[in-house]
């Protein structure tokens, strides 16, 4: 709490504010929901992964939210779950940083994780394994919803489902924020993904893997039919 104290009264550099308030607005996004998303620098790689070590806020709006959840992310490098994950991991306590990437939120109607390579049979070189929800992401990134899962082939795109018994899916208010809505009795049963996204997703994986040159643990999103990639790591 006190790292987040001297973080957020510090003077932000006037020409970081005077880019972040100016790429807003070019792009037309001042009353529009953002994500701040943290991601460390260097470190977070194949060899060690800060995922869900750093903050990260959702539909914020307006230079005032944007540039506190800002601070925020660059605490939360130094909490005591992220130092303690340092210590662990050898890495240094000097010289850390975060990046901050802010992104238009997605009003998704479905979203996921991919991965490249199936990361429970890691034998498995054929296929790669998607999970997804009805609504927003955080559902199963938090644990809090059950996903169905896919797995597709690299090559033939065969197709093999596992669905999950549904229930709830969480989708944004209009005033910001989540609300869990209960699905009605099609969408409990019927699969959260159709099989050209299902394909499109599985053929973004192998892409993003083939660019990075390193098997891909990513998040997506689907609104009124496209899809966005959130992000992606090794």
């Amino acid at each position: 709490k006190r790292v987040q104290e001297l973080f957020l009264k510090a003077q932000l550099p006037e020409a970081i504010k005077s880019t972040i308030v100016d790429q807003i607005s070019t792009r037309g996004l001042e009353d529009t929901f953002l994500a701040v998303r943290s991601s460390g620098l260097d470190e977070d790689s194949a060899d060690n992964s800060f995922a869900g070590q750093f903050s990260s806020y959702l539909f914020q709006k307006g230079w005032e939210q944007v540039e506190t959840s800002l601070k925020l992310c660059w605490a939360s490098a130094f909490s005591e779950r992220a130092l303690s994950y340092r210590v662990e991991r050898g890495l240094p306590l000097s010289g850390i940083r975060v990046g901050v990437v802010i992104q238009k939120m997605v009003n998704a109607s479905s979203a996921g994780v991919v991965f490249s390579r199936h990361p429970i049979r890691v034998m498995d070189r054929d296929n790669v394994l998607i999970s997804s929800v009805w609504g927003l992401g955080e559902g199963l990134v938090s644990g809090e919803l059950d996903s169905d899962n896919f797995e597709s082939h690299r090559t033939s795109h065969e197709v093999v489902s596992d669905l999950a018994d549904k229930t709830h899916g969480l989708y944004q208010k209009s005033e910001g924020g989540l609300k869990s809505i209960e699905l009605d009795g099609a969408k409990k049963q019927a699969p959260s993904l159709s099989p050209e996204e299902i394909k499109a997703i599985a053929e973004l994986s192998i892409k993003l893997e083939e660019t990075f040159d390193a098997p891909q643990d990513s998040e997506f999103a689907i609104e009124e039919g496209k899809l966005y990639l959130v992000q992606t790591r090794p």
